[in-house]
C-alpha cells in the first residue's frame, strides 16, 4: 500500500504551499501570467532536448530515434509556445487547477488529522483543512470569475495550510513519541 501522508512528503508539501502562498499574496497580478509562462517553457523543454539529440546524433540509428522523438514532441512544443506567448488565455485553466489542488490538499489534510483530532478532542485542528477544502471548492466553482482578491485569499489559505500542516506534523510526531 502506498502511503501519501509520510513525514518527508508532509514537510515538502508544507514548504511548497508556504512558498506558493507568499508569492500569491505579494504578486497576485503577476502570478497567473508568470506561472503559465513557466509551465509553457517547461512543456517546450523536451522538444528542445530532442532537437539537440537529433542534431548531435552520431549514428544513423540514433538520428532515426531522435527524429521520431522530435516529431512526437512538436505538438507539446507548439502548446508550450502558445502558453509563453499568450499566457492570459490559460489563466482560467490555471485557476481551476489551483482550485483542484486545494480541494485535494484539504481532503488529504483532513484525512490526516481527523482521527487524531477526534481521539484527543482537538477539533481546532480541523479548522484549517476545512478552510482549504472550502476555498478549493469555491475556486473550482467560480474559476472563470476569480479576481486578484481571490488569488490573495488562495495565497493566504495556501500559506496557512503549509503552516498548519507543519504544526500538525510536529504535534502528531510528538504524540507518537510519547506513546
Amino acid at each position: 500500500m502506498i502511503r501519501i501522508y509520510t513525514p518527508t512528503s508532509t514537510i515538502i508539501r508544507s514548504i511548497v504551499a508556504i512558498l506558493i502562498g507568499v508569492i500569491m499574496v505579494i504578486w497576485p497580478d503577476k502570478v497567473n501570467s508568470l506561472i503559465i509562462t513557466v509551465i509553457g517553457a517547461v512543456i517546450m523543454l523536451p522538444t528542445i532536448i530532442a532537437l539537440f539529440a537529433f542534431l548531435f546524433a552520431k549514428t544513423q540509428e540514433a538520428k532515426k530515434k531522435s527524429k521520431t522523438t522530435l516529431l512526437v514532441s512538436l505538438g507539446s512544443a507548439v502548446l508550450g509556445l502558445i502558453m509563453v506567448l499568450y499566457p492570459a488565455r490559460f489563466i482560467s485553466l490555471f485557476t481551476l487547477f489551483v482550485g483542484i489542488v486545494l480541494v485535494f490538499a484539504g481532503v488529504m489534510q483532513t484525512a490526516g488529522v481527523l482521527k487524531y483530532s477526534i481521539q484527543t478532542k482537538s477539533y481546532w485542528m480541523l479548522i484549517m483543512p476545512l478552510a482549504v477544502l472550502i476555498t478549493g471548492v469555491i475556486t473550482v466553482v467560480y474559476y472563470n470569475n476569480i479576481t486578484n482578491m481571490m488569488l490573495v485569499l488562495i495565497g493566504v489559505i495556501s500559506l496557512l495550510y503549509g503552516v498548519f500542516e507543519l504544526l500538525n506534523y510536529y504535534k502528531l510526531k510528538s504524540s507518537i513519541k510519547r506513546v
